[in-house]
């Protein structure tokens, strides 16, 4: 029982526990702007606004992507240059800040983490227009990395904070909806914008909106106090709570099927165009249109879909939000691989359209499912180490294992390699698949034991 009586001998006040005896701060950190409740409308702002932070990071994020042909070309790169642009380069940085950054959100304030985030990566994404070498153009994406990082954690700790288990599935879809509209007004208009203005005048522009968007993060989103079981506990360390989330199997399971598919998704992101300009002939402006009207399309459509679908599933049975994932992740494998050898540049996009959908359906109820498996006070440090995992590991390696893969197959294949390389990435999410049939294993369980 929690106590805050004074000791009668030295005069001083002994922490406030929980029923289980942990001590726990005895004030909740302050969120700028708290509101002592949180309407029906200020919740479905709020969930806005963090959809359009992700889709600005989503935005930023592909720019190297699109612009990966004319980057080439002007500063003379390699295919695992291209993957390490894209891929180590800023996720392995993306990675590691997320930790400390969601630990911060979790001991202070959400709303103070994204806003700033939001800032810094904006003005980084735009600073990459000034680069003239590789190097500096790497150092760039560091920095737009170290800043995204902080987007994720808190934005997953404040909708579990505000929306319940039965309608977390629908929300967490509406805030991935981030990804598809991200990633093709990215393709779309960073394509059209190189074409027209060049690489450079792309990165310039695309960084702009990011800078007002966290003012009005900072300044308009208000979050109820912490109740007591959310608020931090002073006695748990950066190691107990590693030690705790990834000791819990579902947690473990859930977080490594995504890092499965990550080795996918970002070989993807990175090459798929590079297919389309090579292979097929489409210009920047044309490639940027077929796969980011494509994902924006398909992916919106999939997105709300699945995050509707998870949750009504889910009220029968909370395993359905995992397996829903796994049956997602298994449909990718021969779509994506007939894409890969399709006769002309429009059968191959038609062909990707089933996986588009499966890329971002599988997500909202697998981050849905993560939040229900995580203690309240730990929300963003669960986004956190989900965050780690994905992009030390997924998100890095896959890229430059793809462009790698198509350097050695190149000498045999020609043109041919890089259409190899990719179709071989089909093993991941099917890896993938397996985690999550494992996570909902355990689902029943790890719900008993928070």
């Amino acid at each position: 029982m929690a106590s805050n009586t004074a000791d009668s001998a030295t005069g001083t006040v002994p922490p406030i526990t929980d029923a289980a005896g942990i001590a726990v701060d005895p004030i909740a950190p302050p969120d700028p702007g708290e509101a002592t409740e949180l309407s029906s409308g200020a919740a479905w702002y709020m969930l806005i606004v963090l959809m359009l932070t992700n889709t600005l990071s989503y935005l930023d994020r592909q720019l190297p992507f699109i612009l990966g042909e004319p980057i080439k070309r002007e500063l003379h790169l390699s295919d695992v240059q291209l993957g390490l642009l894209g891929g180590a380069s800023f996720m392995i940085v993306y990675s590691t800040v997320a930790i400390p950054l969601s630990r911060l959100a979790d001991r202070k304030s959400h709303v103070g983490v994204l806003s700033g985030a939001v800032l810094v990566w904006s003005l980084l994404t735009s600073a990459g227009a000034w680069a003239q070498t590789f190097f500096q153009l790497i150092l760039s994406r560091v920095g737009v990395a170290a800043g995204e990082a902080g987007a994720i954690p808190p934005a997953h700790a404040m909708i579990a904070r505000v929306f319940d288990e039965k309608r977390r599935g629908k929300a967490m879809s509406i805030y991935q909806l981030g990804l598809p509209l991200g990633t093709m007004c990215g393709l779309a208009g960073g394509g059209f914008i190189a074409d027209h203005g060049g690489w450079r005048l792309a990165l310039m522009v695309m960084g702009v909106p990011g800078i007002l968007l966290a003012l009005l993060v900072a300044t308009t989103i208000k979050l109820p106090p912490r109740r007591k079981h959310e608020m931090p506990r002073s006695s748990e360390s950066l190691l107990f709570v590693f030690k705790r989330l990834l000791g819990e199997p579902a947690y473990r399971n859930l977080v490594f099927g995504i890092t499965a598919f990550a080795f996918i998704s970002y070989g993807f992101s990175v090459f798929q165009p590079a297919v389309l300009i090579r292979i097929y002939g489409l210009t920047t402006t044309e490639t940027g249109l077929a796969i980011g009207l494509s994902q924006g399309g398909i992916g919106v459509v999939g997105t709300l879909l699945s995050g509707y679908v998870s949750d009504r599933l889910s009220r029968r049975d909370p395993r359905w939000r995992p397996w829903l994932s796994a049956i997602l992740l298994a449909t990718i494998a021969p779509f994506f691989i007939a894409a890969q050898f399709a006769p002309n540049a429009v059968v191959c996009v038609i062909l990707l359209w089933v996986p588009l959908a499966c890329f971002v359906g599988f997500l909202p109820p697998a981050y849905a499912a993560i939040q229900e498996v995580t203690p309240p006070h730990m929300r963003a440090m669960a986004a956190g180490i989900m965050v780690l995992c994905i992009n030390l590991i997924g998100s890095s390696l896959g890229p430059l294992l793809t462009g790698a893969l198509s350097d050695a197959l190149k000498p045999a294949l020609g043109l041919d390699a890089l259409r190899v390389a990719l179709s071989v990435c089909v093993i991941f999410p099917l890896i993938g698949s397996v985690f999550f049939l494992r996570a909902a294993h355990h689902l029943a369980r790890a719900r008993a034991r928070l």
